[in-house]
């Protein structure tokens, strides 16, 4: 079972306004202790040890060169 966390969305579109299909939240994914999974419209990007390296994942995910 995942975790909602407070802070939800902190990825934004170039208008300031928060990117809904980015999620962040402490799940069970195969280790010993839940990690942070983070996510876009619900498929996997990767997971890390803190909230703050999953959000890092999030934008370096939004920002990566198309192709």
């Amino acid at each position: 079972m995942s975790v909602t966390l407070e802070k939800m969305y902190q990825v934004s579109h170039a208008d300031g306004t928060a990117d809904k299909r980015y999620t962040v939240r402490l799940e069970w994914c195969g280790h010993e202790t839940q990690l942070y999974v983070a996510r876009f419209c619900g498929h996997w990007i990767s997971c890390a040890e803190t909230q703050e390296g999953a959000w890092k994942d999030c934008t370096d995910y939004r920002d990566k060169p198309a192709g």
